[in-house]
């Protein structure tokens, strides 16, 4: 069997690797997007559970981890940096928008 580095692994197909994605990076990705889902639709079972239970006077963006965290949200608590850095509100043509 020959073994293989990861970095030679993960490179793209037309540079010799097997095109393997960062995994590390792509849960982190999923899990933003499962927080953002709190952030967007806060009327959602689940955004009035997670409300409840983590973030009563806070947003699920800066929410704090709380004492005895369930395993799902220590996940969702954990992608809140990467949220809260590429957050950006669009303003588009302003009709919509209160200042």
């Amino acid at each position: 069997m020959h073994w293989k580095a990861w970095d030679q692994l993960r490179r793209p197909k037309a540079e010799g690797g097997l095109g393997f994605k960062d995994i590390e990076a792509f849960n982190i990705a999923l899990l933003g997007k499962q927080l953002w889902r709190l952030v967007t639709r806060p009327k959602s079972l689940l955004g009035r559970i997670y409300k409840s239970r983590y973030f009563r006077k806070s947003d699920p963006l800066h929410a704090p981890l709380g004492s005895r965290p369930s395993f799902a949200w220590r996940i969702f608590h954990s992608s809140q940096e990467l949220i809260r850095h590429g957050i950006k509100a669009v303003i588009g043509n302003g009709e919509s928008t209160d200042i």
